[in-house]
Formats: structure tokens, C-alpha cells, sequence
């Protein structure tokens, strides 16, 4: 069976097992998204069974909390909430929850596909992984000095839309500001080629003898 990992504290962690169950486990150095096979789970102190006319609103009143719970801290961290483009050449697309994790991954075109070929994103935020992914453009030769990264984010959100490229124009200006040039918005198609046809005249004909 596999577990989601939810929280994490110094000692124990939260983990959501496959059929919806939170359990509380040893901490083997998890992190939170991590999805591991086996844990150790911490069993709780032995209470007394309660009385038998114990009313059944208890029972409600936890399904409740847990319900609260789930997706109070399910939905904001593993819901997609919006999309941030990221274009050099390599052209890829980070999926993003409200609170900037990345969900998942895509390279649009060949030299995207390229970039993120054997790179893991998993449990890491939108900061890691843009900073990451312009590194490692620049290590295989896709960016070089006085070159632009343009980045674009979509979401039915307008203000987080706003938010975001705005933060993810700052964090990448802060460690490449002074090599490359990172702006808002999608990179200028290249115009098609244009085909210029020179006419040739054709050879004046040779003129007969009288």
C-alpha cells in the first residue's frame, strides 16, 4: 500500500493512506508530498471503549472535522490552480497549486522534452523548479548570456495570475538578472521566412548570319 505524506513534524508525520485514512507514523526524514510504500505507524494509547449510549453526533461531529481537515489542506496543495510557461527555446509548462507546488511537468515542444528528460519535481515549489530548469537550459547549451527567458502564467485567478509572474520575474532576476533578460509575457513568433525570387532574363538569341 502507498501513503501520501500530509505533515510533517520533528518526530512523527501524517500520512493518507489509499482508502482515505489519516495515520501518524514514524518520521524517517519525509517531506511533505512524499509518496512512500511502507511506514512505521505510531499506534495511539489504548483508550477505555466508550458507553454504548454515547450518541451517534460524535461520530458525525469527527467525520466533520476530518472532512474539514482533508481538504482544508488537500485542496490548496494539490489542486491545480493555475499553469506558468516558461520559454527559451526549450519550451515547457509547470502545472501549480494556490500555494505553488508544482503538480506536474511538460515539455511543449523537442527541446522542452529534452530539458526536463530525467528531472524529478516531485514535492518541490514553482521557485526550486524554475530556478532549476533555467540552470540546467543553461548547462546544455539552450541559454547563454545577454539571452531572454520569457515566462507566462495562466489561471481563472486574475490578482494570483499577476501575483505569480510578477514573483517569478523577481526570484529569477535576483539569481540570473545580471546574465539574462526575463520578461512577462509569451516570446515573439519568429516571422516566416521569406522566399526572394530574382528573375533571369532569358539569353538574347544568337542572330542568324544573312
Amino acid at each position: 500500500m502507498s501513503y501520501l505524506v500530509m505533515e510533517v513534524h520533528p518526530a512523527y508525520a501524517v500520512v493518507l493512506d489509499e482508502e482515505g485514512r489519516f495515520l501518524k507514523a514514524a518520521n524517517l526524514r519525509y517531506q511533505v508530498g512524499d509518496t512512500v510504500q511502507d511506514i512505521v505507524e505510531l499506534q495511539p494509547p489504548k483508550a477505555k471503549p466508550p458507553a454504548l449510549w454515547k450518541p451517534l453526533s460524535g461520530v458525525a461531529g469527527l467525520a466533520a472535522c476530518l472532512c474539514i481537515v482533508f481538504f482544508g489542506y488537500y485542496q490548496p496543495n494539490f489542486v491545480p490552480y493555475g499553469a506558468l510557461r516558461i520559454q527559451i527555446n526549450p519550451d515547457v509548462e509547470l502545472t501549480l497549486s494556490r500555494t505553488d507546488r508544482v503538480l506536474e511537468l511538460e515539455g511543449l515542444n523537442a527541446d522542452g522534452q529534452s530539458l526536463i528528460a530525467g528531472y524529478d519535481y516531485g514535492g518541490k515549489d514553482r521557485e526550486d523548479v524554475t530556478e532549476e530548469l533555467v540552470e540546467r537550459a543553461i548547462d546544455l547549451g539552450y541559454l547563454s548570456g545577454g539571452e531572454t527567458v520569457s515566462i507566462t502564467v495562466t489561471s481563472a485567478d486574475a490578482d494570483w495570475q499577476a501575483r505569480e509572474e510578477q514573483e517569478a520575474r523577481e526570484d529569477l532576476e535576483k539569481r540570473y538578472g545580471e546574465t539574462i533578460v526575463i520578461r512577462i509575457g509569451p516570446a515573439p513568433e519568429e516571422p516566416p521566412a521569406t522566399e526572394v525570387v530574382i528573375p533571369v532574363a532569358p539569353p538574347s538569341p544568337t542572330p542568324s548570319p544573312t
